[in-house]
């Protein structure tokens, strides 16, 4: 497992993929992962899954919209990921990674929720929930310029972040364990301004260290 590598699957038309996972791999770096990036679902076979301690998505689940058959996953890709994160594997989402629609059959389950919307992006307050959890040790409240999702989240999920608009308070961020494997998805990540925020960044490093099971 020494020379393993994270996975770290890139893809979208609204981000910037290639910058955002660039910026991804080396937060990976900094907690001793080194990653592999592709916008490839193919690499997600079970040979390659059983060597990696982490899938991180910085990805969303179609290419084109309105196209169905544009899965990023095939249903083979996806029942592979499932039982890879089942069996004890890592799944980090970050952002898209909630955009994944009807015709995903167990992603959204296992993922804990799926995106529904956002406003215009602007400046919003992400408010720890529970401040004891590893992911979220050592981070505060912080002000982020991101797009403010709203996403459909299921129970069985730790809630870790929010934010509040509307008039209503918003999941921003959650933590699952799904049978042996273990589960988080942080909903900002837009751009660059949010992937290089300090406080974004540490929780993403926390979030790979814990659902990748390592320090």
């Amino acid at each position: 497992m020494a020379t393993s590598k994270a996975i770290v699957l890139v893809g979208s038309r609204w981000h910037d993929p290639w910058v955002g996972g660039e910026i991804l791999k080396r937060l990976l770096q900094d907690v001793g992962l080194a990653s592999l990036r592709t916008d490839q679902g193919s690499i997600l076979t079970p040979e390659r899954l059983a060597q990696t301690p982490l899938v991180v998505f910085y990805c969303d689940g179609r290419w084109i919209p309105d196209d169905p058959e544009s899965r990023r996953l095939t249903p083979e890709q996806e029942a592979n990921l499932v039982r890879y994160v089942t069996a004890g594997g890592g799944l980090l989402g970050v952002h898209g990674a909630a955009v994944f629609r009807e015709e995903y059959a167990q992603y959204p389950q296992m993922l804990g929720g799926r995106f529904l919307r956002h406003d215009k992006q602007g400046e919003f307050t992400v408010k720890i929930q529970n401040p004891n959890h590893p992911i979220t040790r050592g981070v505060s409240d912080y002000a982020v310029f991101d797009e403010p999702y709203e996403v459909e989240w299921y129970p069985g999920s730790e809630l870790l972040l929010a934010g509040e608009w509307g008039g209503q308070r918003r999941p921003l961020g959650w933590a699952k364990s799904h049978c042996q494997g273990r589960v988080c998805y942080l909903a900002n990540g837009h751009d660059k301004r949010s992937l290089e925020h300090p406080a974004f960044q540490q929780l993403f490093r926390n979030a790979a260290r814990w659902c990748a099971k390592v320090g």
